[in-house]
């Protein structure tokens, strides 16, 4: 992984799309509380059980995978528990559209009937470059491997010092959505997009999903 520490999470951690190491049973650290969080992944790298046939899939990245909580604390879980149905979480922690597209196939042959993307937060993520022009050879986006090697509890390097560029673009992130559920909606599946809150609210982002099917958006500011 280009000499940064790797969490042990993590397959082609040195390409663009990286996937998480399937049939995982481990402790990780996690620094902000001092404390640690147990991940078990199974045969296809998403968390927890083995996923069920016609059962609802989630999406996205570390807000769905649910970074520093347990597996039954992840919000894919809490939905599962409020629904009493099969719940699959198929979060990748640092996804963007970007590699959600280029995944989805495999999510699709799990045979879902309906797909939660919750894409949004690392979308709009700024950073060096756009995840489309990351060369092979590139490492995690920068902001996720400061994450990991805080995990990891080494000193945190100094940070990128060119980050204007959203990992996605706006209109790319559209192009990216439509792809996206086109997908879901030819497996004969439902695709709801999931836009999650954030501190920073991403306008162009959020104006992005107009006339998508999104579920409770968090919509721009008017002027």
């Amino acid at each position: 992984m280009a000499g940064w520490p790797d969490p042990g999470l993590y397959e082609d951690a040195s390409s663009p799309v990286w996937s998480l190491r399937p049939n995982l049973d481990r402790e990780l650290p996690f620094e902000p509380e001092g404390g640690s969080f147990h991940v078990r992944t199974n045969s296809l790298g998403w968390r927890g059980d083995e996923p069920a046939q016609g059962a609802l899939l989630c999406l996205g990245d570390s807000t769905t995978f649910g970074w520093g909580v347990e597996e039954d604390e992840a919000w894919p879980a809490q939905l599962q528990a409020l629904l009493g149905a099969p719940v699959t979480n198929g979060g990748v922690p640092g996804y963007s559209t970007f590699q959600g597209l280029a995944r989805m196939d495999a999510a699709l042959a799990t045979k879902p009937s309906r797909v939660l993307l919750g894409f949004l937060v690392r979308d709009a993520e700024l950073a060096p470059m756009a995840d489309a022009e990351r060369p092979r050879s590139s490492a995690l986006p920068e902001l996720f491997l400061v994450r990991a090697i805080r995990n990891s509890r080494t000193t945190d390097p100094a940070p990128p010092t060119d980050r204007g560029h959203p990992r996605v673009p706006p209109e790319q992130y559209r192009a990216n959505l439509e792809a996206l559920i086109a997908q879901v909606e030819d497996a004969g599946a439902q695709a709801l997009v999931l836009a999650f809150p954030m501190q920073e609210r991403p306008a162009a982002h959020l104006a992005a999903l107009e006339g998508l099917p999104v579920l409770a958006p968090e919509l721009p500011a008017e002027a």
